[in-house]
């Protein structure tokens, strides 16, 4: 036997950021062997294999160290960019803050923090982001160009993204009164995971693209065959309503909606019709699914792909992201348009133009988020997106209401000579 796994450590005296502008921000770093820092940058990017290492993070609360990590590339579409995204795998006995996993994200990271405190702030479930430093063998994985939209690599501000991952721990830490329950992503090729009714077996999910991330020992996903059976199968329109206000929290789902919608999400995902890049949580004490937004790397205008103030509120049903039938998600042109539960998308619109999205909430967001690091013309061209955004948005809601009242007037008031109006 060789002995290959080892308390790793480096000597170095790059103790702080070097850029004023990112000095505030915390420092976690990454320590792996030359000899497997050299084969990392060999794997295929597609490849989870797990590198050894040491993760030593320094904060606000103090310097912790954890030995024996797995050090890996996460993330799908996003796997072939450099530098890639990162998955830290953490002892389950030796957790940090609580977590045995952490993602550092690199594309287009001011995008990602901005939609993902939009989210939190308009009342959603969200993961937790934050702007870090960070360094592998001591090297700054994050290079220190601007990030162009369009560009077939979004990294730059040479900082990454920290990235809670949407789990048992997640649940617990957001939803402490409603912790314990199932969390579900809808994130793998072939993008299947479009909410049809599949029966029930698990694999049958899986294979679409499902991945259960929290009770995975139970392997029950039967609240999931409940939920897309109701989706899909109910006939009657009563019993369809009733049916979706028991596994659903409609609000909430449309909030979800409303948001994505607010923000030009311009991903393949469940907001944009395909069954791709959402999860799902259902709890213990409210058993009602609620939507989790993430994967904020293409909004207001930001990202790989241009954004458009004026694209219709009803993308997701009308023009969904994908031209495969086989990956839409089809139960959303009865839900979102149902008499009963489209109100709601138009409340949720109006409440988001109202408070998240107003200027003077927004932009002294925008300022104190990305201020200091990101360029000012990006923060710039994000207020003036969600400012042109929320004129069209304003603009088709449906705010006006007239009645046609077949009554004469006297004195006035309305008046009937008959009982029945």
């Amino acid at each position: 036997l060789t002995q290959t796994v080892n308390a790793l450590y480096q000597v170095d005296d790059n103790l702080a950021p070097s850029s004023f502008s990112t000095a505030n921000q915390p420092m976690y770093r990454l320590i792996m062997t030359g000899t497997e820092r050299d084969y990392y940058s060999t794997l295929n990017a597609n490849s989870d294999a797990v590198m050894n290492g040491t993760f030593i993070s320094s904060d606000a609360d103090g310097t912790k160290v954890r030995y024996n990590v797995g050090i890996r590339t996460r993330g799908a579409g996003s796997r072939s960019r450099s530098p890639h995204n990162l998955r830290v795998n953490i002892p389950t006995d030796r957790r940090w803050n609580g977590l045995a996993e952490i993602n550092f994200n690199t594309q287009f990271i001011h995008a990602q923090l901005a939609g993902s405190a939009v989210a939190a702030k308009a009342g959603l479930p969200a993961a937790e982001t934050r702007a870090v430093q960070v360094r592998v063998n001591g090297l700054n994985w994050a290079p220190a160009g601007v990030p162009a939209n369009g560009s077939s690599s979004g990294a730059g501000w040479s900082t990454c993204l920290y990235l809670e991952p949407l789990n048992g721990e997640w649940a617990q830490r957001l939803l402490p009164r409603n912790a314990g329950g199932n969390v579900y992503r809808g994130s793998k090729y072939p993008w299947n995971a479009n909410l049809d009714y599949l029966g029930t077996n698990p694999l049958t999910y899986v294979k679409a693209g499902y991945s259960k991330t929290s009770n995975q020992s139970e392997d029950d996903w039967s609240d999931l065959f409940r939920l897309t059976w109701t989706l899909n199968q109910v006939g009657s329109d009563a019993d369809y309503v009733q049916a979706v206000q028991t596994n659903a929290n409609v609000q909430l789902w449309m909030r979800y909606f409303a948001l994505c919608s607010f923000m030009d999400y311009l991903e393949t995902s469940l907001c944009t019709g395909i069954g791709d890049d959402y999860a799902m949580y259902r709890g213990t004490t409210d058993p009602r699914f609620v939507l989790v937004a993430h994967d904020f790397d293409t909004i207001l205008g930001q990202g790989d792909t241009a954004g458009n103030p004026t694209h219709s509120i009803w993308r997701m049903v009308d023009s969904p992201s994908s031209s495969d039938p086989t990956q839409r998600a089809n139960f959303l042109q009865r839900f979102l348009r149902h008499p009963e539960f489209a109100p709601l998308y138009f409340q949720e619109l109006k409440r988001l133009c109202d408070t998240v999205f107003a200027p003077e909430q927004f932009n002294p967001l925008l300022d104190q988020l990305l201020g200091g690091w990101v360029l000012d013309q990006n923060i710039t061209a994000m207020k003036d997106f969600v400012a042109a955004r929320r004129a069209y948005v304003l603009s088709v809601l449906p705010l006006n209401l007239s009645i046609n009242v077949p009554l004469s007037q006297q004195n006035g008031a309305y008046s009937s000579t008959v009982p029945t109006v």
